[in-house]
């Protein structure tokens, strides 16, 4: 008995059960689609295709906008200006400056970043700064002032410390003494009969016998533990060697002619002077003393 062919395998019925033409299910007539279970099984499978094909191409549609280089950009937006902070010289060094006196130099600060440059420099006693806000667009400079004002002796190191941008300082170094007295007459002290106590306080003391023997007490020039014993030009030399020069103290030995004496007072005087010596004091001793507090104060040179 011939039998009919089916519907369901002739090749020229396409288009699958869900009538969109995706899936490779051959197409049945109308009428034999109706409500066979074998029929809504194929139509389940097939939805399930198309929905999971739907899925993957918007999933990467999805990844392909994520990383896209304009859409990353106008996410995140570009990095800010970044200003950097430059010091130049990074040391100043002021030398030697006198007690109660001003020396002033200059240093340069300047924006080598982009974007705006603020802050302001800051740095300890006994160092002043002048000028020291800055606020600097790009490629601009500014100098700033700062003065040493030192109160007492000794070095001075300090650092200039900036806020804003990037860290940096600049080493400041000074020295202070205090000034020699200009050449001149010191003050002697002169009354009679007066003890000394002044010992502590004195910035040179010699004990003078003549021009070419003399010993220093303080400071004290010594060999192992004897007392050396110095010429006149080697003594002054060493005066004129003393950071401090307020008092100096010449122990006289062995003078008795007032004439004598005098001249050795005046050229004493003469030559402390023009090393800046404040106070000269004479006293008299009878031979090898080592401390001079409670000698007997001479007058001084007429």
């Amino acid at each position: 008995m011939d039998r009919k062919p089916s519907t369901l395998h002739k090749p020229e019925i396409r288009g699958g059960f869900c009538g969109g033409g995706v899936c490779g299910w051959p197409a049945r007539p109308k009428s034999a689609r109706q409500d066979h279970p074998r029929t809504r099984m194929k139509r389940a499978i097939c939805g399930t295709l198309v929905a999971t094909q739907l899925m993957t191409c918007g999933f990467a549609f999805a990844q392909t906008n994520t990383h896209s280089p304009s859409r990353t950009n106008q996410g995140l937006g570009a990095s800010p200006p970044s200003p950097v902070l430059a010091v130049s010289p990074s040391a100043l060094n002021f030398g030697l400056v006198g007690v109660g006196r001003t020396k002033q130099l200059t240093f340069t600060v300047q924006n080598v970043g982009s974007g705006l440059l603020k802050g302001t420099a800051t740095v300890a006693l006994p160092y002043d700064l002048s000028g020291n806000a800055y606020w600097l667009q790009n490629g601009q400079s500014q100098s700033i002032s700062v003065r040493y004002l030192p109160t007492a002796e000794g070095t001075n190191s300090e650092s200039v410390v900036f806020s804003g941008g990037n860290p940096a300082t600049v080493t400041l170094t000074g020295c202070a003494r205090r000034p020699p007295r200009a050449p001149g007459k010191p003050r002697v002290i002169s009354q009679a009969a007066m003890q000394f106590t002044e010992e502590e306080q004195a910035d040179f003391i010699v004990r003078y016998y003549t021009d070419q023997t003399s010993y220093l007490l303080k400071p004290a020039l010594r060999e192992g533990a004897f007392q050396s014993i110095c010429d006149r030009a080697l003594a002054l030399r060493v005066a004129a060697q003393q950071p401090r020069r307020e008092l100096a103290v010449a122990v006289l030995i062995h003078y008795t002619a007032a004439a004598i004496e005098e001249s050795v007072k005046a050229a004493w005087v003469k030559d402390l002077a023009a090393l800046g010596y404040q106070r000269v004091v004479f006293l008299r001793a009878q031979n090898q003393i080592t401390r001079v507090n409670r000698l007997t104060v001479l007058e001084g040179p007429q």
